[in-house]
């Protein structure tokens, strides 16, 4: 059986899920529901980090799962593929976790094995998906970016409050 789709979905939706919430706090929106449906770019961007770790291990992701599971099995740790922490969505939600250095992993949940993990530090994966985040939020058409840096001010204000660029004056 194949788990590579429900993995890179897994990295998908964490991407996906950050640079959300990476908007909403930059924003200040206060949209902190659900994110909208993963886009394309997010499974894009998942599908390379999946190589990348398939690349780093000389392995199949399918197959890294496989040991995965074989060692939660050998030391009575973790679940199986219908654990909600031991997952195939799960496996790909908590690599690309590690891939950004987020604190949480695989291992705080099931047990260990011979795992390479390359690191991304989801910079620019992850501000591409912020700033597609901000061309979804509703709330970013009444507080639009800043033209020159990017950064949001709160509504109203007449003037950038990260690089002081004059805001023009909505027109009637």
């Amino acid at each position: 059986m194949s788990y590579r789709s429900e993995i890179v979905d897994g990295i998908a939706e964490t991407l996906w899920d950050d640079g959300w919430f990476n908007h909403v706090e930059e924003h200040g929106c206060g949209r902190a529901e659900d994110p909208p449906p993963i886009p394309k770019d997010a499974r894009d961007f998942a599908t390379q980090w999946a190589k990348d770790v398939e690349q780093s291990n000389g392995k199949k992701l399918d197959d890294l799962y496989e040991e995965a599971l074989e060692a939660n099995a050998r030391e009575n740790k973790g679940g199986g593929a219908d654990d909600v922490h031991s997952s195939p969505i799960a496996f790909g939600n908590l690599l690309a976790h590690m891939m950004m250095g987020a604190g949480i992993s695989w291992f705080d949940f099931n047990a260990d094995f011979d795992l390479e993990v390359p690191r991304h530090d989801g910079g620019s994966e992850v501000a591409d998906l912020m700033y597609l985040a901000g061309s979804r939020c509703k709330a970013a058409w009444d507080n639009p970016a800043c033209t020159e840096c990017g950064a949001f001010s709160r509504p109203g204000a007449r003037k950038c409050s990260n690089c002081g660029e004059q805001f023009e004056e909505p027109e009637d």
